[in-house]
């Protein structure tokens, strides 16, 4: 564990000390004088009492406020998350009662009690040095207090509070009642600046090409939204610069990976980078190039995989296997020629319940009876592994289920628009990627005429010849409508 440097600057706070509140009355004291007569030089000694004087109650001066102690950020990976955490702090230490004057956040660096610079890594702090960081650091004698910024943020909000409970108690911040040993912060970055892990693209041969960068956007896109389920080492946030000299991650596309570790004939290279491995120079990796799209795609997705620390047979799957299918540019079957329409075997459903007159218990009950005949392999030419599931995300569902009365009012039962796209070198469709269903039907057919339409992409039927048998659902209908 690396130990954070004893803070041992102690901040001097003055208080000015209240008046009390009762009056002050003065009492003149009797004065003798002795004079001499002019006329005779005999001494005459005489007392007099003057008037008393007139006193008045004095206008207690107010104690005026201490000014209040400012903070002011710089260099902060994510500002708003980095103001969220410092106030945090702030409002611990002020309720722990060791500090009570006031606080305050500034953006007037120049003129800040203290400025909170966060830092990659900090090398050096009070003449000790290390290899690998120092968690905080406040110089004797210094209003910089420099905090390490390359950690997840509920240890970084820690490593926050206890550089600003350096900075407001000296040593002292140890004796907090809330004041626990740091255990070795988990990095959430590989690499040394904090923030999105940038990318750039480039290839040996000539431009990047719109597959290859669709490919790559498509790739970092999944990684961004999926790696919090699997057990990668670390948090995916990928963003694309176009900049290869000053990105985090060179994806290099090459026309022949001769030799990748173990292996003569990969499709892509990348290092696996456990956690907490700190990388120091640029990462690289190497996909084969003149792949159709589809599997570009995966190509990218498998090897952004070992960089964020999955090796060979992890979940995903199986996406993380050793071995994959690739196809060539060009090569892929159009959607009309394919026996199943979709490019992956997971389908989301999106439900508008408003629009439906029924409750959505209901719709519900309709929808998950397609479902479960799809999954129950009742159509030969769908994969085994199909899975339906529901989604709130209408931009992530392959179809979307809406009810509109106009349609029925034509003679229609439902309406589908599907939608798809190409990812091959010719225009047409190889993929379908989303269906828009209108339905006018009641919601007791819901079922059988979402099987139907579905059918359309799913198993590139006009009509379901092996349509759902009578009794699959429970309805008032005794059998599926013709």
């Amino acid at each position: 564990m690396i130990r954070p440097i004893s803070i041992l600057c102690l901040v001097l706070v003055v208080m000015l000390a209240g008046c009390g509140a009762g009056d002050i009355n003065t009492q003149p004291a009797q004065v003798n004088t002795s004079t001499q007569s002019p006329a005779d030089g005999t001494p005459e000694t005489t007392s007099s009492t003057p008037d008393p004087a007139v006193t008045e109650s004095p206008t207690p001066t107010p104690t005026p406020s201490p000014e209040p102690i400012t903070f002011a950020l710089q260099n902060a990976p994510n500002e708003t998350l980095a103001e969220e955490q410092l106030q945090a702090a702030i409002e611990r230490w002020r309720s722990s009662e060791m500090v009570s004057q006031r606080i305050k956040l500034t953006d007037e660096v120049a003129t800040a009690d203290y400025r909170i610079i966060f830092r990659p890594t900090i090398k050096s702090c009070q003449g000790d040095k290390t290899e690998t960081t120092f968690y905080w650091c406040l110089e004797e004698n210094s209003d910089t207090v420099e905090v390490a910024s390359r950690y997840i943020p509920g240890q970084q909000a820690e490593l926050t509070e206890r550089a600003a409970g350096a900075a407001l108690v000296g040593q002292d911040y140890e004796g907090a009642s809330f004041y626990d040993e740091i255990e070795e912060p988990q990095i959430d970055t590989p690499f040394l600046e904090s923030g999105p892990i940038t990318v750039a693209a480039t290839s040996e041969s000539n431009d990047i090409d719109a597959t290859e960068y669709a490919a790559l956007r498509d790739a970092l896109s999944y990684w961004n939204k999926n790696a919090s389920r699997y057990d990668t080492a670390w948090q995916a946030q990928f963003e694309i610069i176009n900049d290869t000299r000053r990105a985090d991650v060179e994806v290099r596309f090459v026309e022949d990976i001769q030799r990748c570790a173990n292996s003569s004939d990969a499709l892509g290279c990348a290092p696996i980078i456990g956690a907490n491995e700190q990388i120091t120079s640029q990462a690289r990796i190497r996909i084969e190039e003149g792949y159709a799209k589809q599997s570009a795609e995966v190509i990218i997705q498998h090897e952004f995989g070992h960089l964020l620390g999955l090796v060979h047979g992890q979940e995903p799957l199986p996406l993380m296997s050793a071995t994959y299918d690739a196809q060539l540019a060009g090569n892929i079957p159009n959607v009309d020629t394919r026996d199943y329409g979709f490019d992956d075997s997971v389908l989301p459903v999106y439900v508008d319940y408003e629009t439906f007159e029924a409750d959505q218990e209901r719709v519900r009950e309709e929808i998950v009876q397609t479902m479960e005949w799809y999954e129950d392999g009742n159509v030969e030419s769908v994969p085994n592994d199909i899975r339906f599931t529901f989604t709130e995300e209408i931009d992530e569902a392959a179809f979307i289920l809406r009810y509109n009365q106009t349609v029925s009012d034509d003679g229609f039962a439902y309406r589908i628009q599907p939608y798809g796209r190409s990812v091959d070198t010719d225009e047409a469709i190889e993929y379908y990627s989303t269906g828009i269903f209108r339905f006018g039907s009641d919601t007791d057919t819901l079922s059988y005429y979402f099987a139907e339409g579905s059918g359309y992409m799913i198993a590139n039927t006009a009509t379901l010849d092996d349509a759902p048998p009578d009794g699959v659902r429970e309805s008032e209908y005794e059998e599926w409508p013709e």
